[in-house]
């Protein structure tokens, strides 16, 4: 779904060209643009985290066999490995970067930590 494409803005030159190079016109990205990417896996990280807790909230309210919990998480792990692909794709010209992996892991456990401090709180 395209409404949850998180897209970093591109400079003139690149959107002319259709791909994100950075604007100094070199193909290696400048620092700026990886923070943007980094920013967007962070992002992207914490609706991966997010869209599984609401999994986990709907299985406590509505009991589930194990065979279709099973099915559940086949069909979730599926589209989150579309949306990140889609995401990787449009953030780094669908090269994969460490930086994006290590945003979307710390996106994961940020909302992990802030959700437990949470729980704390009450």
């Amino acid at each position: 779904s395209t409404a949850l494409l998180i897209r970093m803005p591109m400079c003139r030159e690149s959107r002319a060209r259709g791909f994100s190079r950075s604007c100094s016109g070199n193909a290696m990205p400048g620092i700026e643009e990886e923070g943007m990417v980094f920013v967007q896996a962070l992002l992207a990280g914490m609706i991966v985290y997010c869209a599984y807790n609401c999994i986990r909230k709907f299985r406590r309210i509505v009991r589930h066999r194990l065979w279709v919990i099973a099915v559940e998480d086949v069909i979730y792990w599926i589209g989150i490995s579309l949306f990140l692909t889609v995401q990787m794709y449009y953030a780094s010209d669908g090269s994969i970067r460490w930086y994006f992996v290590l945003g979307v892991l710390l996106g994961c456990a940020g909302c992990a930590v802030v959700e437990r401090r949470l729980k704390k709180i009450r």
